[in-house]
């Protein structure tokens, strides 16, 4: 399944992420909630959450009432459900939705990138141009400004977020001698497990520190 219409990966992550912490896969929020926890007006959260809908991605469980705090509109995500121990599933920091996809759209592109690092389990991945376009219904122009925005300090620090640089972007050549473009997930770092001599997926200490989180935490080299 993709999402083709601007936004809709955005709202979808977002939902998904707080549903997947329920044991019925669903969660219940009015859509000023919506626009706060996706950065997106309430217009745009609206439309977005009809076109998830009719394209079946989730499911209406409760309508809702009108300006009452609690009985919210809720949905029930299918895909949240799964078992974890039989069927595949890339880790994503929560702290990439809860704030970084607010900060700016551009972040979406982060759990794909993760996704592609997770595959080889490496501290970075290249997939091509039309990859990224194909996965995300964008436009090059689209993904290389995305890029730009999260790999330059300078145009980060513009948004004005305080958090750190998202992404790292470097270009190596391959076997053929082509100019390949390598991306890095600044918040994560696979190191190898002492118990198991297995590739393991960490915070980098400057994320941890920031977001308080210890359980997870790379180890220092």
């Amino acid at each position: 399944m993709q999402l083709a219409r601007k936004h809709a990966a955005l709202v979808y992550l977002v939902l998904y992420h707080h549903a997947w912490h329920q044991s019925r896969k669903s969660v219940h929020a009015s859509f000023s909630q919506l626009a706060e926890w996706t950065g997106l007006d309430y217009r745009t959260v609206t439309k977005t959450i009809k076109y998830l809908e009719w394209r079946g991605f989730i499911t209406r469980i409760n309508k809702g009432t009108k300006h009452s705090r609690l009985d919210l509109p809720g949905w029930h995500i299918p895909t949240a459900a799964f078992d974890m121990t039989r069927e595949g599933w890339v880790p994503v920091p929560a702290f990439i939705i809860t704030r970084y996809l607010p900060a700016n759209p551009a972040c979406v592109l982060l759990p794909l990138f993760l996704y592609f690092q997770n595959m080889s389990k490496k501290n970075d991945c290249w997939p091509s141009t039309p990859t990224l376009c194909g996965h995300m219904h964008w436009s090059r122009r689209k993904i290389y400004d995305a890029i730009n925005v999260m790999r330059h300090e300078k145009h980060w620090r513009k948004l004005g977020t305080r958090l750190p640089l998202p992404l790292t972007l470097w270009r190596r050549r391959n076997q053929k001698g082509e100019l390949v473009r390598h991306y890095r997930v600044n918040a994560v770092r696979y190191d190898r497990n002492p118990e198991n001599n297995l590739p393991e997926l960490f915070l980098t200490p400057k994320f941890a520190r920031l977001f308080t989180i210890t359980a997870k935490s790379a180890p220092k080299t």
